[in-house]
Order: C-alpha cells, then structure tokens, then sequence
C-alpha cells in the first residue's frame, strides 16, 4: 500500500510520480510526446461539507472507477490527493486523442452519483500541459498543469484548458 491510495486502489501520488519519470524518459528515448492530465472534482467540498466525508468517499471511489474505463491502455492513472487526480497518456500521437479521453471522462460524469439514496451529478475540470512542450520534468509538467487547471476553473466548471506555458529547457 506504500505506491496505492487506500480509498480508490489507484497509485498514490509518489508513485504516479516515478511512473511519470519513467514515461518521461522513454518518450525522450522513442522521440514521442505525452500529455499530463490534472483533474478535480468541481464542488467536491459541498459533498463533504453537506453529505458528510462518507458521501466524499464514495464519490472519489466512483470517480476513479470511471476515470480507469475512459484511459487508454498504457495511460498510468493516479491519485494526487484529495479530489485531485492525474492521468499520463503515454504515446501520444497527436492533440485529438486528449480530446478524445476528454469527451469519454465528460460522458462517463453525464451518469449520476446515487448518495444517501438522492442522485447527484458530479463533474470535473481538467488541465493539460504536454511533454516536451511544457517541460521536460515531472515537477514542470505538473506546474503548466496545475496552472491550466486553475485556468479552467475559473472560466467555468466542468471545463478543460491546455496550457500555454512554454518552458525554458
């Protein structure tokens, strides 16, 4: 349990990090891009506030559940912590297959959370930063990301912003 998060079975954020080192290092070996995902959950804190911790729980053991059937095999999903969640989408090809696991995410929230026998729909916002565009680090990668996320919060919920931070190398 040292590398998984307890509630959702999903790696923990020190390992998503070496995993993310790893990704890093054999796109820079086979010369291909990756894109970093940076998610939470949009109005989480009312859930815990309002329906208790128990109700959060739920919520974040069903978020992951969705978020592993939207990735592609060989994306490395993880918890950061919290309601904050990441996914690396190694090999990438081009920009639409972001789009595309965007749009699957979207899709997989359009079914309701069933919480203390009520339904309530739950969404997410999304930052994006891509490798080696944005960075050629772990630590990079998740700035642009989080900044990008920031970004997409505050325009609208349920919304995603890729970032436009280009960093020295």
């Amino acid at each position: 349990m040292a590398y998984h998060d307890f509630l959702t079975g999903l790696y923990n954020r020190r390992k998503l990090i070496q995993k993310f080192k790893i990704s890093i290092e054999q796109a820079t070996e086979k010369n291909q891009k990756l894109a970093f995902l940076m998610m939470d959950l949009n109005k989480f804190k009312w859930i815990n506030d309002n329906l208790g911790h128990d109700a959060g729980d739920i919520v974040l053991q069903e978020f992951s559940k969705r978020l592993m059937s939207c990735k592609r095999e060989g994306d490395i999903l993880g918890r950061l912590g919290g309601d904050e969640f990441a996914l690396i989408m190694n090999g990438l090809r081009d920009e639409s297959e972001v789009f595309e696991i965007i749009d699957r995410i979207s899709t997989s929230l359009k079914e309701p959370c069933v919480l203390k026998n009520n339904q309530y729909h739950v969404s997410t916002s999304i930052g994006v930063s891509f490798f080696p565009e944005h960075g050629h680090s772990p630590s990079q990668l998740l700035k642009c990301s989080d900044i990008a996320l920031y970004k997409a919060k505050s325009v609208a919920t349920n919304n995603y912003y890729f970032s436009d931070l280009l960093i020295n190398h």
